[in-house]
Order: structure tokens, then C-alpha cells, then sequence
């Protein structure tokens, strides 16, 4: 009998996992959501991202990964609650300072910490937002150790991922920037490649421009948590929700009411704010533009990467 069996309890189970593809819309989304009514300011963690991704790959294992998930984001939760740690990059993103209201953490400063966080009864009421890149990498994993804890996952165009991954230089050396902290692995003792690329490097490397490479990784990457999807559980795919990009910033309106009744809050006043900041009720882009960029888009690609670019349509629909 196994005398070591790891685990920790925790401050909440109630985290709302903003996800999807890198440049989907999480950074649109997580401002959103934590501008309602009982909702901490949002959190990003690459650890947890990373363990996650380690054991779908069957590199670590479950109990291992189990500990190591619920230890990271318990500990960030913990901080959040003390006031440790806050971002006061008044310019970042998950900056406090770009937070409805500045002054709740800036308060937990002053606190005792310890203990005296879990008696605290709001806590345990609070929504506590994470944006997580790729999240149905390994679903399982986070309803384990995260019961009652629910997943956003935005969708959005493969055209428009396309696009901005070249743009951010995802067909390149990106991944051998010091500051990435996706899970790679050295491919030939020479190449940085993200876990993405796995098994899937001969056909990388046959590509024969940057609209092609991404494609492939954009594929592999959907593919792959649509198939997860598939495999779960009816009671774990009904704290799953799907929105669309395009929906959430053109009628964000509607879209956010129904991010409300799936997370049983409301917005506050400072929603509004926010929604101004991120631009958000914008036009819509024209039917012909799309299928321009489509078409564009097509044109650079060979007949293997072509059929790829046809099939994410199952994948991202």
C-alpha cells in the first residue's frame, strides 16, 4: 500500500478558467470577467500551465502533477488573499491598478495573513479568474484537483490565429526567447520547439513558409483538446462553455450576460469602463473581408497544409 500519497487542501475550489489558443481572446475576456460582482483580479500562472501540459505528455506523473497543480494555484490564490505578491506595473495587463477596485488588495497589505485568510467567508464566495492558455490540454487534471471550478474557452477564426501568430513569431525562434514560458523541448540539439510540435516535427520542418507552420501547430494544438472534449464525462462538459471571438467583441452585450448566469454574478459599475477600454461592441468584419484573408491565406498554402486549413473547420467551429 502506497504510504505517500500527496495532496493539500484548499482555500476554494471556485477558479473560472479563461482558455483557448494563444491570441483567442483571453486577454479580451479576463478584465471582463473580473470586473463583476464578487470576482478577484485575474491571475496568470505558467507553472500550473506547465505541469499540466507535462503529464498529457505522460512525462510526469498523476499524483505528482495532481500536488504540484493544486499546490501552485492554492499558493496564488493564498497571495491574492493577503495581498503578496500583486503586480503594480501600472501598464501590465494583470496589473491591480487596472483591478475595479485597487484599494481591496491594497488593503490585504495591512493584514496579518496566515490563518486568519480562510476564516474570512468572502473569500470563499469569490470568483477566482485565471487566464490559462489551452486548458482542454488536460481537463481532467484541473476537475480533479479544482471540483467546482468551471472553464471559459474562447474560439476564434483560423484565419485570424494564422495571421496573428506570424505576427508574434510563432512560425520562428520565438520559443528560444529567454522570456517564453511555454513547456519546449530541443529538437536535434539545435531547435526549441513548443510541446505542440511533438511527433509532429518531420512535417514542421517540411513546411515551406510561416503560414504552413503555424497551421500545422494551430491544428495539432485544436485537434487535440477537441478530441479530450469528446472524452469527458457529461457531468464535467456541462461546467465547459464555449464563446466565440467574434461574438464576444462585437455584441458583447449579450455575450456578457450570459458569461453572468454561467458564473451566477453581475456586473458592477466599473464593467462598463472596462468594456470601453477593450473596445468592445465593435463592428463586425465584413463577410468579403474575411474570405479575402481566407482566400490569401490559402494561396500560400501546398495541397497536405490546404486540407488542414479545411479540416479545422470540424476542430473550431
Amino acid at each position: 500500500m502506497n504510504n505517500f500519497d500527496t495532496d493539500l487542501n484548499l482555500i476554494t475550489e471556485k477558479l473560472v478558467f479563461i482558455t483557448g489558443l494563444t491570441r483567442s481572446g483571453k486577454s479580451l475576456l479576463s478584465p471582463i470577467i473580473s470586473s463583476l460582482k464578487n470576482s478577484e483580479m485575474f491571475f496568470t500562472d505558467a507553472n500550473a500551465e506547465n505541469v499540466s501540459y507535462l503529464h498529457a505528455l505522460k512525462k510526469i506523473s498523476y499524483p505528482a502533477a495532481k500536488f504540484l497543480f493544486k499546490l501552485s494555484l492554492n499558493e496564488r490564490i493564498y497571495n491574492l488573499s493577503i495581498g503578496r505578491n500583486l503586480n503594480t506595473r501600472k501598464l501590465d495587463y494583470t496589473s491591480i491598478f487596472k483591478f475595479r477596485n485597487p484599494k481591496i488588495y491594497l488593503k490585504r497589505l495591512r493584514s496579518l495573513g496566515g490563518d486568519a485568510v480562510f476564516k474570512e467567508k468572502n473569500l470563499k464566495n469569490n470568483i477566482f479568474p485565471i487566464m490559462f492558455h489551452d486548458a482542454l490540454i488536460n481537463p481532467k487534471l484541473i476537475f480533479d484537483c479544482f471540483p467546482n471550478s468551471k472553464i471559459i474557452f474562447i474560439k476564434r477564426s483560423a484565419t485570424e490565429l494564422i495571421k496573428e501568430w506570424i505576427t508574434k513569431g510563432y512560425a520562428g525562434n520565438f520559443f528560444s526567447n529567454p522570456r517564453n514560458v511555454t513547456l519546449c523541448y530541443v529538437y536535434k540539439n539545435k531547435y526549441f520547439l513548443p510541446y505542440w510540435c511533438y511527433k509532429k516535427e518531420k512535417i514542421f520542418f517540411r513546411a515551406k513558409n510561416n503560414e504552413e507552420k503555424v497551421l500545422l501547430l494551430i491544428h495539432n494544438l485544436l485537434k487535440n483538446q477537441h478530441k479530450n472534449y469528446k472524452k469527458l464525462q457529461l457531468k464535467y462538459k456541462n461546467k465547459i462553455h464555449f464563446l466565440d471571438f467574434e461574438n464576444l467583441s462585437t455584441n458583447t452585450d449579450i455575450e456578457l450576460k450570459k458569461i453572468c448566469k454561467i458564473l451566477k454574478t453581475q456586473p458592477t459599475k466599473y464593467t462598463k469602463k472596462i468594456l470601453i477600454r477593450e473596445n468592445c461592441n465593435r463592428k463586425k468584419v465584413s463577410i468579403l473581408r474575411k474570405k479575402f484573408m481566407s482566400k490569401k491565406i490559402e494561396t500560400r498554402l501546398s495541397p497536405f497544409f490546404l486540407n488542414l486549413f479545411k479540416d479545422l473547420k470540424n476542430y473550431n467551429s
